[in-house]
C-alpha cells in the first residue's frame, strides 16, 4: 500500500492508504522521513476510501442537523468519531487509528491530514500526557514562543511580525506541547503550514505571551497562578477520554511552573517584536 511515514511531536507517524492519495500537501514536506525506514511506528493511521471499509467496521453516522462529530465506545475499548466525511476508528491508546472516507468521497487533494491525522495525533498524545493549545508557535531569535488569547487577539498577526523579522512560524492553530527531557517542549505541525524557514520543528518552550490589541507596547510577567488559569481557558482537552485530563493538567501545571508567561498588549507594529526580544 502506498505509504508515507511523518514525524510530528518526535512521534513517528506510519500513514497507510489502501489508494494512491494524490498529492501530498506541501505542507507535509517538513515533516516527511524515508518510508523505507526500519524503525517501528509510535502511531499508525490507515486511510481507507471509496467505500474499500469492510461493512461491519464501518457504521454510519448518526449525525444531527448542524451537529459535526459524534462520538461512540467500539466494543474493544476505543473510540468510533464519525463525521460527515466519514468514521475513524482508534484504539484504547490511540496507537492505531482506521479512517473510512465515506463511500463516493475522496481525500482531500493535496492530503494534508485534516481533519483525520489532526485527531489521531491529538488523541495518541493526549493517551501521554501531551496537550494541544489553541494559539500560534512561532521561533524567534532561536526560542520557541507560543501566542495565546481570544479570537482576533492577534496570534496571526504578531506571528506575521516575528516572520517579517527574520523569525519562523511554525503553525497558527495547532501547535502541540509535551513533557521532554525534563522541561516544556513545543512542536511544529503541518497544520497550516510553516512561514518561513523553519531550522528545527520542535524544541524547549522558552515564553508563553497572552495577547490584547492595545495602544502602545505593553508587556507583565504572570505569576504561576495566573498563567495556570489562562492556560486552562486556551487549551482543548480530549474530552472523550476523561481519563487524560488529570495528565493534561499536570502539563499545564508544570508549563505555568517552568515557562515564563506574559500578559501582552501591544500594537501591530514591528515595535511589538523588539519589546518581545527585551524579554527572551
Amino acid at each position: 500500500m502506498p505509504l508515507c511515514t511523518l514525524s510530528i511531536a518526535g512521534r513517528r507517524i506510519a500513514v497507510h492508504f489502501d489508494a494512491d492519495p494524490g498529492v501530498l500537501d506541501p505542507a507535509l514536506t517538513p515533516f516527511l522521513l524515508p518510508s523505507a525506514s526500519p524503525e517501528a511506528a509510535d502511531l499508525t493511521v490507515w486511510f481507507h476510501h471509496d467505500g474499500l471499509a469492510e461493512p461491519s467496521l464501518s457504521p454510519p453516522a448518526t449525525l444531527k442537523p448542524g451537529q459535526i462529530m459524534s462520538v461512540a465506545r467500539h466494543d474493544e475499548g476505543g473510540l468510533v468519531f464519525c463525521r460527515r466525511e466519514g468514521t475513524l476508528f482508534a484504539a484504547s491508546d490511540f496507537s492505531v487509528c482506521r479512517v473510512w472516507n465515506r463511500a463516493g468521497s475522496s481525500p482531500p487533494e493535496p492530503f494534508s491530514g485534516r481533519p483525520w491525522l489532526v485527531l489521531a495525533l491529538w488523541g495518541y498524545l493526549a493517551h501521554r500526557g501531551g496537550a494541544l493549545p489553541h494559539g500560534a508557535l512561532c521561533e524567534l531569535d532561536d526560542q520557541f514562543v507560543l501566542f495565546l488569547g481570544r479570537p482576533t487577539a492577534g496570534k496571526s498577526t504578531l506571528s506575521r511580525l516575528v516572520v517579517a523579522a527574520g523569525g519562523t512560524c511554525l503553525t497558527d492553530e495547532y501547535p502541540l506541547l509535551t513533557w521532554h527531557e525534563h522541561s516544556v517542549w513545543a512542536h511544529g505541525t503541518p497544520w497550516y503550514g510553516i512561514w518561513g524557514t523553519a531550522a528545527r520543528l520542535s524544541a524547549p518552550l522558552r515564553g508563553i505571551f497572552f495577547l490584547r490589541h492595545a495602544p502602545t507596547n505593553a508587556l507583565q510577567r504572570l505569576d504561576a497562578g495566573e498563567g495556570a488559569r489562562r492556560l486552562l481557558r486556551n487549551v482543548r482537552f480530549f474530552v472523550w477520554a476523561r481519563q487524560t485530563i488529570p495528565d493534561t493538567l499536570a502539563l499545564l501545571d508544570c508549563v505555568a511552573r517552568t515557562v515564563p508567561i506574559y500578559d501582552f498588549g501591544f500594537v501591530p507594529e514591528p515595535s511589538a517584536v523588539q519589546r518581545m526580544r527585551e524579554v527572551l
